[in-house]
């Protein structure tokens, strides 16, 4: 057994080599914050209680080569803007309320430059979004590229997010990337790119949206470009859900060596019977796998022909994320969302009245009372508890009901005033017994006289 004796010195010197290890090693997570500790919250709110109203000039804020993990809040609302995540800003996380109440959301498509048209582009490794839906909402008169989110990353992960789109949706283009309990909605090529990619429980929706598929035909969920034997890309979709209101293919192959599973997925009837199409490519080098599938879609009689089987090991080291994607745990040094939120910068109206300034405590003691001034004047509840409490304030001050009993009150004040009925009877039977029992003056000049 060694005993270690540890001098003020010696503490010393170990947190040197500590803060001179993590300044070296720059994609190390600092020892100090741990792996997936917050160091900044940022808060977004378009109505203006938060840091920015404007989710492009929070992460503008984010340091160039930032090391340490930022979490960017984004309160609900719709949020029209494209937004960049550019090379050299890495480890931010993007948290929302839900997915159906925080919407990204641009409008742009009809070229073939994808990054042009992106709602969301996302360049940086490590990378994290939650509760989030990215859209873009183009329908022009031909169906055309308008993706919703461009990843060109490595290592980045949503968890609950929403991509929607007609075509390339989500373009997974390059880098390993993990999608859990996502809502994924599309026509055409809706999943595409060179990506390494887990997609777990997550749902696609098959939808035409304003185009007639009775014109287009069926859609394609997926167009996946693996180049070579030796590329390591591939899509992998885990216990996910297909459905939709149009009619789709699980896939058209992107390149010769195109690699999708579908593994324990639920597959509705509109997936077509041949289920992969060859519009780009076919052959025996594609690997287009259906394992364990169920529904009324997971029927395989009528698929094609072409097309290689996996091995059983191959399939293993696919659908495990650990082997397939996840090789540096670093899906587990992701950080969670913080509970708390800050209080925010600006202000929706400005302050009134200056705050007190701050007097000595004898001036308190002397005059006020340090309790009493504090509760009465500094402490809004409490004065407004005292002076403004609803129920008092109502009760002594105004009191609506005995105010219009006591002083309006319109029904006594008809009986006690004006009380039509009396007022006939009395006035005017006074005023008869007045012309009947008064003694007429005579008429008679000499009484003139």
């Amino acid at each position: 057994m060694i005993i270690l004796k540890f001098s003020s010195k010696n503490v010393r010197i170990f947190v040197v080599i500590v803060f001179a290890f993590c300044a070296f090693f720059d994609d190390f997570p600092c020892l100090i914050l741990g792996q997936g500790a917050i160091s900044r919250v940022i808060v977004v709110d378009s109505s203006g209680h938060g840091h920015f109203r404007s989710l492009q000039h929070a992460i503008n804020s984010v340091p160039l080569g930032n090391k340490k993990w930022i979490e960017i809040q984004i309160r609900p609302g719709v949020y029209y803007e494209k937004v960049t995540i550019p090379l050299n800003k890495q480890y931010i996380s993007l948290v929302g309320k839900d997915r159906q109440r925080t919407v990204i959301e641009w409008w742009a498509g009809g070229g073939r430059d994808t990054l042009a048209y992106s709602t969301f582009s996302v360049f940086a490794d490590n990378f994290v979004a939650r509760n989030i839906t990215f859209k873009n909402s183009y329908h022009a008169a031909l169906i055309s590229q308008a993706p919703a989110v461009v990843l060109y990353g490595d290592k980045a992960a949503f968890y609950e997010c929403g991509f929607v789109g007609i075509q390339d949706t989500l373009t997974d283009l390059i880098g390993r990337h993990y999608f859990g309990s996502c809502y994924i909605e599309g026509y055409v090529d809706f999943i595409w790119g060179y990506g390494q990619s887990v997609y777990q429980g997550c749902t696609i929706n098959v939808t035409s949206g304003p185009y007639d598929d009775r014109i287009y035909g069926a859609g394609y969920i997926t167009a996946q470009g693996r180049q070579s034997k030796a590329d390591t890309n591939g899509f992998v979709f885990k216990y996910c859900t297909v459905v939709g209101t149009s009619y789709g293919y699980l896939g058209r192959p992107y390149q010769t060596y195109s690699r999708v599973v579908f593994y324990k997925s639920y597959l509705s009837d509109i997936v077509v019977p041949q289920g992969w199409n060859p519009g780009f490519t076919y052959g025996d080098t594609i690997t287009r796998e259906e394992v364990e599938c169920r529904g009324p879609g997971a029927d395989t009689s009528k698929r094609v022909k072409w097309g290689r089987s996996l091995k059983s090991e191959e399939l293993d080291h696919l659908v495990n994320i650990n082997t397939f994607i996840n090789q540096e745990h670093w899906i587990e040094y992701q950080p969670s969302p913080t509970r708390t939120r800050p209080r925010s910068r600006t202000r929706s109206r400005p302050r009134s009245k200056p705050r007190p300034k701050f007097r000595p405590r004898s001036y308190f003691d002397n005059f006020y009372g340090p309790r009493t001034y504090g509760q009465n004047v500094f402490r809004p509840r409490s004065y407004y508890d005292h002076l403004y409490n609803s129920e008092i304030y109502d009760q002594n001050f105004f009191r609506p009901r005995t105010y219009d009993q006591n002083l309006l009150r319109p029904r006594a004040y008809d009986e006690n005033f004006y009380r039509p009925r009396k007022y006939d009877q009395n006035f005017l039977r006074t005023m008869k017994n007045f012309y009947q029992h008064r003694t007429l003056p005579s008429l008679d000049p000499s009484d003139y006289d």
